[in-house]
């Protein structure tokens, strides 16, 4: 079964439950939508992902990032819960907002967290 995806990139990216749990991909390939945009964010250059995958192109990036770009611009805005930035190694249960490794609750005496370095 595959899908393919509303946005204005059908023909690079696809979603199929068959391959990488149904994440969007690359059209044809293994490579997720997801894996690009961390490899970017990371300070990978285009040029850098294109020789570490020599079968992508150009296009397939840009393709992955408007993905991300429309799939965002389809979310509703939930302002109704505040949440933490998806990095870092958090304790507590699956799915609770936890806290970061290393940080805690007790401030020093004095210290304030809004303070300007």
């Amino acid at each position: 079964m595959h899908l393919e995806t509303p946005m204005g990139t059908p023909n690079r990216i696809e979603i199929n439950p068959d391959v990488m749990r149904g994440k969007p991909v690359i059209r044809g390939t293994r490579v997720t939508v997801e894996l690009l945009l961390r490899k970017l964010s990371e300070g990978a250059t285009e040029e850098s992902l294109l020789n570490s995958y020599p079968h992508l192109t150009r296009d397939d990036i840009k393709a992955a990032i408007a993905y991300a770009a429309d799939t965002i611009a389809q979310q509703k805005a939930d302002n109704t819960s505040p949440r933490k930035p998806q990095t870092g190694l958090f304790k507590g249960p699956p799915g609770s907002t936890g806290q970061m490794i290393g940080e805690s609750d007790e401030q020093p005496p004095g210290d304030s967290p809004w303070r300007s370095s």
